[in-house]
């Protein structure tokens, strides 16, 4: 299918949905400005009342950044157009890593994507989760001193459940999708993603909540910084920590850590080695 084809297809499939859900989003007066995340019981009641609603439900938790819920490739500069260059990057990852990666991620692109992506390449995948807990840890656990921030999607007019059947450099509208559970960390994580593009019209990667038909169904949480550190012991109580979510040595040694930087808080006045 062409490009245009595929756009008018999406465009309509989209378009009725958006119409239908804002309606019921009016109807049901589901709030959109950015709430306060200090109680944990309180969010989780609130994120049970919105996914009898909607589903699929994504997550996503960021420490350091308010919004610009852009992927990985993006950050950098958002203008240019990476396309090019990330197939030429994937290749050379496909080469170069041929030995660790599945057959599946050495012949299909959006299964080499999720495997660079999980792995640290940069790429035009952005990681989401389908549990609010885990997206809350992911939002506290940096050990910064500033406010963190849970970000919800739903997704039902932009969950594509076929989108190892499509390009994912053509996509004409962002797309969220749910990976193979092909590795320990992605079930540990119960990782999805969405996959974004480059726009002409636009001459950038535009951010997620940018899109008109995208964000009403995105909705923020700040958490306040003075909660970060007592969620966290309340996450490792619910048996979220590092040592759940990434469950290798690398996981059991940052789990470590973060028990002794709250035994042992860093002091300000004294230098810092990173050897």
């Amino acid at each position: 299918m062409c490009l245009a084809a595929l756009a008018l297809r999406w465009r309509s499939r989209v378009t009725s949905n958006v119409r239908r859900r804002r309606q019921h989003l009016c109807a049901k007066g589901i709030e959109s400005m950015p709430q306060p995340l200090e109680a944990l019981d309180a969010f989780l009641a609130r994120v049970a009342e919105m996914d009898r609603k909607y589903e699929p439900m994504l997550f996503r938790g960021q420490s350091a950044r308010r919004g610009n819920l852009l992927p990985g490739v993006a950050r950098r500069d958002p203008s240019h157009d990476t396309l090019e260059l990330e197939k030429a990057l994937l290749r050379e990852f496909q080469l170069l890593g041929a030995q660790h990666l599945s057959h599946a991620a050495r012949d299909h692109s959006l299964e080499l994507l999720v495997a660079a992506q999980h792995y640290g390449l940069e790429t035009r995948l952005l990681d989401w989760t389908s549990d609010p807990l885990v997206a809350l840890f992911f939002a506290c656990c940096d050990g910064a001193t500033r406010d963190g921030y849970v970000y919800v999607f739903e997704t039902n007019g932009f969950f594509e459940p076929k989108a190892y059947d499509m390009d994912p450099f053509s996509h004409p509208m962002p797309v969220a999708f749910r990976p193979p559970r092909s590795n320990a960390r992605i079930i540990a994580q119960q990782g999805w993603f969405t996959v974004h593009t480059h726009y002409e019209q636009e001459g950038r990667f535009p951010p997620l909540e940018e899109f008109p038909d995208v964000n009403p169904f995105i909705h923020e949480w700040v958490v306040p910084a003075h909660r970060r550190s007592s969620l966290l012991l309340e996450l490792e109580s619910r048996g979220v920590s590092y040592h759940s979510l990434f469950p290798d040595l690398q996981g059991v040694s940052w789990h470590l850590n973060a028990k002794l930087q709250r035994q042992v808080p860093r002091n300000p006045g004294h230098g810092r080695s990173d050897a």
